[in-house]
């Protein structure tokens, strides 16, 4: 008889020790692909012997913020954030006076006959059959509270110590998947910042990993692949058919280096058929962050140029630098783009003497004594992105909108 009882609780702890390792790696899963805290809540739910979880992020003082629920499928579930219940939840206000990872029953955050008689428990947690609860903060960062809880229904009971034990136990994977994922999330908030940045250039940028395979490629090295016309873009990297064999050679010594290791950067010309100049690319090598050379991870920088394509300057922003008028900002642009005198007065409609004028007016705002100089200043005040759009205003700054299309393009 004593060996069958003794059989028995090591099968429960051995079943109670499988089901904590299945949370934990759905607790992990779920940092690295957020669409799997369903799963996640699911484990944890069943753990602590849960009806329902949740995992919610809320600011501290607006009660704003997002949930993600498992177990409330009552069909008239009102909504935690858009009702307005986030900032009626008094078990959140209980939770915030303690430590993080600390789980405690709702019976110990509010007096739990007031709790039953106040809105927040009448109109969102009857509703959703939430009668016994336990939470505990994950992690407070930026005035934003992670936090989870697991509850019961109306036959259920409240929470004892044992139970409450098991969810201490998973606070620390908790805490630790939480900085996981939000360095993730960090990482690749910075990385679809620099993407759109470098997505504005004017020039064409490519990177290349170890193996010259394509990590990236912003929108004017699109184009130009587009144009299949002197350069190629492919997951396996940059091919140019008429010089290929002198560009393999410059990415190699620009990822591998030469006889002694040394990484060397190179320019070279890419000659195009239907084209007056070929493409100007010049070979830059990366620092490495690491020993390891990690498929996916820039180590060579390709800035590709266009000869032909018409750089241009902007006439808002002649407008705002130097107090141009719309015309003398507008005779002035054509100027800088290569526009004679005769033929920029002609696509403005007027007559050669007026453009003169407005041509001796931009010189004198500008502090320059010659038209090559004015050109010059004119291209040299714009940045070399793609001009942003203005909405035909100046009104002592430059406005533009920001583009939603506006997106690296990360090849994978």
């Amino acid at each position: 008889m004593v060996r069958i009882t003794g059989s028995s609780n090591a099968t429960l702890s051995m079943t109670r020790d499988s089901e904590r390792v299945r949370t934990i790696d759905a607790i992990y899963a779920a940092a690295l692909e957020p669409a799997k805290w369903l799963n996640a809540l699911d484990a944890m739910r069943r753990l602590c012997k849960a009806e329902s979880a949740s995992y919610n992020l809320q600011h501290t003082t607006n009660g704003t913020g997002t949930r993600t629920a498992i177990g409330y499928d009552r069909a008239d579930q009102p909504r935690y954030f858009d009702g307005g219940f986030a900032a009626r939840n008094e078990l959140f206000r209980g939770l915030l006076k303690h430590s993080a990872g600390e789980p405690l029953p709702h019976q110990t955050l509010v007096d739990d006959q007031i709790f039953r008689q106040g809105y927040y428990f009448n109109e969102y947690c009857r509703p959703n059959g939430l009668y016994f609860m336990a939470g505990l903060v994950i992690t407070q960062r930026h005035g934003t509270v992670e936090w989870l809880s697991v509850n019961r229904g109306p036959r259920g009971e409240p929470y004892d110590r044992e139970q409450l034990r098991g969810l201490a136990w998973l606070a620390p994977h908790l805490r630790r998947a939480s900085e996981a994922s939000y360095r993730l999330t960090e990482g690749q908030s910075v990385r679809t910042a620099w993407e759109a940045v470098l997505d504005t250039l004017r020039c064409g940028v490519v990177m290349l990993d170890q193996r010259g395979h394509l990590v990236f490629a912003n929108r004017t090295a699109r184009q130009l692949d587009a144009a299949r016309d002197g350069l190629t873009l492919s997951h396996s990297g940059v091919s140019a058919p008429a010089v290929s064999g002198t560009l393999g050679r410059a990415i190699r010594l620009a990822t591998d280096g030469d006889s002694d290791g040394v990484r060397l950067g190179a320019h070279i010309a890419l000659p195009r058929h239907d084209a007056p100049y070929p493409l100007s690319v010049s070979i830059i090598p990366l620092p490495r962050e690491s020993f390891w050379q990690l498929s996916g991870t820039p180590v060579v920088l390709l800035l590709i140029a266009d000869p032909a394509q018409a750089v241009g300057s902007d006439v808002n922003v002649l407008m705002s630098l130097f107090g141009l008028t719309a015309r003398e900002a507008a005779l002035t642009a054509l100027l800088a783009n290569g526009c004679r005198l005769d033929d920029a007065a002609k696509r403005l409609g007027i007559k050669r003497e007026t453009a003169r004028t407005h041509l001796a007016r931009a010189l004198g705002k500008t502090g320059t004594e010659r038209q090559a100089d004015l050109a010059r200043l004119a291209l040299a005040a714009v940045p070399p992105v793609t001009r942003p759009n203005t909405g035909g205003r100046a009104v002592g700054m430059t406005l533009f909108r920001s583009h939603p299309s506006i997106s690296g393009r990360r090849i994978s």
